[in-house]
């Protein structure tokens, strides 16, 4: 059964934009609860079925701008537990394409730009264009504050609008090198000045650009990275990290923008800063749903959560927690939650998956997609073994051949290469195994390719200065982390 609800919490955007009555009306409408029947919903497309919503500012249903889908790697359990010891839930978000959108929010953000004195030069100067680039495509209703650090962080400019953007783009050009690299106060500093311009219906978002390694202020990466998830669980201000070159700690910038609720881009050259910082404002400027909460409640008589990959998540009591925040056109954020049996299963077990958002294309209207999954226990051993979700199956095998690469990247960046050659082949060996899977899985072709060539670079690495191993490394395991997060 489908149960699709349309959530009170746009009662108050409704309230702003409508008179009393209309208001009331909505009001109204917004308590209906539509329910259908396991007959009733097959008559409805799986893309559907987990949209519908009852909205009272239009007529028309079923049009949110992200699509869930969920689903078991095998909808049935066996009654005598000869099945496996795990059952995987694939949960999926996706924005849908908007090739030209209606509405967009608001930005209001700081850029954090490293001015120590191995930024002098040109990559100073690339930074200074990148910074220049994302001003130009500014508009009216956007904010934008530059934050400088070295020894310590200085504001450059607070929020400035569209009159004061040229002023802004004259500034960016002072900017000197020179001194240590405190990245605590530039993270803290850039945090501040988004939070004095904070709107909850805005992107309010902290990019932070480093070339190195943090020697001044806090320097821990556990008390780094803390910051950016304590001002994202309180303030709500996402950040989004670019290491340049190779000498900043690379684990840092992406637990950083892991925690920190944003995207994590590796500048190999400084040429490229421009359309790292382009990349980034693209993907701000084409959001379609904001405050994006993924929320699955299990039966934890049965089962308990042994791993949640893809994204991070809190488990309460019987509930798997994910906050996916933005998400944008086109943009894919897939969870697979993997749950240990604890015992076995001696009637049909349900599971509830709940995504709710922010619809920017509506008026920010907050939709809820509920999909209620059910579980099949079964004697039939053929039944079971008809029923293997190949969707479900290659995403196991994806985000395994991550971990396994992840691994491999850590015994390497320890100086173990032969481990990590052997770890890298192992992880292509069991690939292969499973050539049915790859063969349907652009996804798993790519994965494949990544780790042969990454075992390619490994071939050799002995041979290779320390500055090209430091290089090799923060590429490969971007391209690993871009797979994770399915990055296009």
């Amino acid at each position: 059964m489908y149960e699709l609800r349309y959530s009170h919490y746009s009662i108050l955007n409704i309230m702003k934009k409508t008179s009393i009555y209309t208001a009331a009306t909505a009001i109204c409408l917004s308590l209906v609860t539509l329910t259908f029947s396991d007959k009733q919903a097959d008559n409805i497309s799986s893309d559907t079925q987990s949209q519908i919503v009852s909205t009272a500012s239009t007529p028309e249903v079923g049009k949110g701008s992200i699509r869930m889908n969920s689903s078991f790697d095998n909808p049935y359990l066996l009654n005598d537990g000869a099945d496996s010891e795990f059952v995987h839930l694939l949960v999926s978000a996706e924005g849908l394409e908007m090739k030209q959108l209606d509405k967009r929010s608001s930005i209001n953000m700081s850029v954090v730009i490293d001015r120590s004195g191995s930024m002098e030069g040109e990559k100073l100067d690339n930074a200074k264009i990148a910074c220049q680039t994302i001003i130009e495509q500014l508009e009216a209703e956007d904010k934008i504050s530059l934050v400088v650090y070295s020894d310590n962080a200085s504001v450059l400019s607070t929020a400035s609008q569209s009159a004061d953007l040229n002023t802004l783009k004259r500034k960016v050009w002072t900017i000197n090198s020179g001194g240590s690299t405190n990245l605590s106060e530039g993270m803290n500093s850039g945090y501040e000045e988004v939070k004095k311009t904070f709107q909850s219906d805005h992107i309010n978002r902290v990019l932070l650009l480093s070339d190195g390694l943090a020697n001044r202020g806090i320097t821990g990466v556990k008390q780094l990275s803390n910051i950016a998830k304590a001002h994202f669980d309180q303030d709500n201000i996402s950040m989004s990290t670019f290491g340049v070159g190779a000498d900043y700690n690379e684990d840092l910038m992406t637990d950083i923008a892991e925690l920190g609720m944003g995207n994590y881009h590796f500048i190999n050259s400084s040429d490229d800063m421009a359309s790292m910082f382009e990349k980034e404002l693209e993907g701000m400027l084409s959001v379609v749903a904001q405050n994006a909460y993924l929320n699955v409640q299990f039966p934890s008589e049965y089962f308990t959560v042994d791993k949640v990959f893809g994204h991070q998540a809190e488990v309460r009591g019987n509930i798997v927690s994910v906050n996916y925040n933005d998400i944008t056109s086109t943009q894919e954020k897939t969870v697979l939650i993997r749950f240990r049996k604890r015992k076995t299963a001696d009637r049909n077990q349900n599971f509830s998956v709940n995504l709710s958002y922010e619809d920017v294309q509506n008026d920010f209207v907050r939709y809820e997609a509920i999909q209620d999954l059910t579980l099949t226990v079964t004697g039939d051993a053929s039944l079971y073994s008809d029923h293997h979700n190949e969707e479900v199956k290659q995403q196991m095998l994806l985000f395994s051949s991550v971990e396994k690469f992840e691994e491999a990247a850590k015994v390497a960046d320890d100086g173990d290469y032969e481990k990590a050659r052997q770890i890298i082949r192992q992880n292509i060996q069991g690939l292969s195994v499973h050539k049915d899977l790859i063969e349907n899985s652009p996804e798993l072709k790519a994965n494949m390719d990544m780790n042969a060539y990454y075992e390619s670079e490994l071939e050799d690495v002995e041979e290779k200065t320390v500055q090209e191993v430091k290089i090799m490394q923060k590429a490969n395991k971007s391209s690993n982390y871009m797979m994770k997060k399915k990055v296009k």
